[in-house]
């Protein structure tokens, strides 16, 4: 953590800072930051950083993620501002915090390669691959989602609210909650509900994902498989009425 007043110098900084860019406390206070940000992280850092600092200033919070390198190579920083506001409402300084998300962005790399290699091996058995990102609520399908869920082929997948509607109203809630525990748990999901096609008919699926978390243990998206097990629930279902025959 650091601190800069309403001029732009740099009055105060934890030594975790001081680790964090491997220079001594001693040579950043009482120096300007757009002295003492290009002796830490480069030019480039400054010319990304210094509009989201004014206006931190002018006394709006901002965030943003940035790559520095330094000695031990190219990191991951996700940068905090927040305005210290006295009183009568006046903008004394700012509250600088820096968080290391190198390794959070090294496991979104290896999920991502993760993903790709099981969305090729879900294709090549019928399966369907979908992600859902819960920051933008964008809903992502494999070409295979469409035929197998019975919505028409096109470049963009149906929004979430139009997938759930497809869902049968008396899997629905046992649909939901199953998907909001395993979340809520960090647990895998699994489910299998009925669906309406475009044509009208019901197809039985199973469903089954993963969820990605962010650095503070949050979920922000789930990836998984879908596919259609219809054959294999009337078997079951024709299996049960010959058990109930026989009893």
């Amino acid at each position: 953590m650091a601190y800069i007043d309403s001029s732009g110098v740099y009055r105060c900084m934890s030594r975790a800072y001081e680790v964090r860019f491997g220079i001594p406390r001693g040579a950043c206070i009482n120096r300007h930051y757009t002295d003492l940000l290009p002796e830490l992280c480069g030019e480039d850092y400054l010319r990304a950083v210094e509009p989201e600092l004014r206006a931190a200033l002018g006394g709006a919070p901002r965030n943003f993620d940035f790559s520095v390198h330094n000695a031990s190579g190219e990191r991951g920083i996700r940068v905090s501002y927040t305005p210290d506001i006295d009183s009568s409402g006046s903008v004394r300084g700012v509250i600088v915090i820096v968080t290391d998300i190198t390794p959070l962005r090294r496991a979104e790399q290896l999920a991502t390669a993760s993903e790709q290699r099981l969305a090729l091996a879900a294709e090549a058995a019928g399966m369907g691959f979908w992600e859902r990102d819960f920051l933008s609520g964008q809903l992502t399908w494999s070409a295979a989602c469409y035929p197998l869920l019975g919505f028409d082929d096109r470049n963009t997948p149906p929004s979430f609210a139009e997938f759930a509607a497809r869902v049968h109203p008396e899997d629905d809630r046992r649909r939901t909650l199953a998907f909001e525990t395993a979340k809520s748990e960090h647990q895998p999901y699994e489910c299998e509900f009925r669906i309406s096609r475009a044509d009208g008919r019901w197809i039985w699926v199973h469903s089954r994902a993963r969820f990605i978390c962010d650095e503070h243990g949050n979920p922000v998206r789930a990836s998984g498989v879908v596919f259609d097990v219809t054959q294999r629930r009337a078997a079951e279902e024709q299996a049960q009425r010959q058990t109930e025959r026989i009893d």
